[in-house]
């Protein structure tokens, strides 16, 4: 003869856990952070135990500036009191100046999660208006000539304008796309005058 019993048994999922993670250095607007190994993980889980397939992850890091990408990854399964580990890199190009909290996100093929976030300052840089050449003109006639400017940011540019001759100042928006401004002013009165042509890139 013979005595059967049998047991149930639930083997819970640990998600994956931080090994560590990088501290970004401060950079300007319209720089690349290049890429950089933001997270390394463990995770319990491993292939090749009673069949199953290796341990698989989805990755997703959010940039914090409305941009996400899976970023590339590189897995080393583990096995019996092994943990599989893996790291996520990344790289990324911010077009504007602000205080960022990146998140990254680990997922494993049953669900665990592991989420960390990793701050990074992106500082502005002013505009930069080219040189403005010397003009004669006589009495009565209009100074007419286009010049530009340069900022690695994506930014809402104000151009003021001041003709010198205070108070007759004309000031304007400038679009994304232009990073141009026209002087075009009449000067009825003999004399010397300096014009001046600031750009503001709304961050200060």
């Amino acid at each position: 003869g013979e005595a059967v019993t049998s047991f149930d048994t639930s083997i819970q999922n640990t998600a994956p856990s931080t090994q560590s993670k990088a501290t970004l250095a401060t950079i300007d607007e319209g720089q690349t952070v290049a890429a950089t190994q933001l997270l390394s993980f463990a995770d319990n889980g491993f292939g090749g135990f009673s069949g199953r397939s290796v341990e698989t992850f989805s990755y997703t890091i959010d940039w914090a500036d409305g941009q996400t990408d899976a970023g590339t990854t590189d897995i080393i399964d583990g096995s019996a009191g092994t943990p599989t580990t893996g790291t996520v890199t990344g790289g990324h190009t911010y077009t504007d100046s602000g205080l960022y909290t990146i998140t990254v996100t680990v997922t494993d093929d049953d669900g665990g999660q592991l989420v960390e976030t990793i701050p990074i300052t992106v500082k502005n840089i002013a505009p930069a208006v080219d040189d403005m050449p010397p003009t004669v003109i006589p009495a009565g006639a209009r100074v007419l000539f286009d010049t530009a400017f340069t900022d690695p940011g994506q930014d809402d540019w104000t151009a003021k304008i001041d003709w010198g001759r205070d108070p007759d100042e004309m000031q304007r928006t400038i679009g994304h796309d232009a990073k141009s401004i026209r002087v075009n002013e009449q000067y009825s009165t003999p004399g010397s005058y300096t014009a001046k042509v600031t750009v503001f890139d709304g961050d200060g």
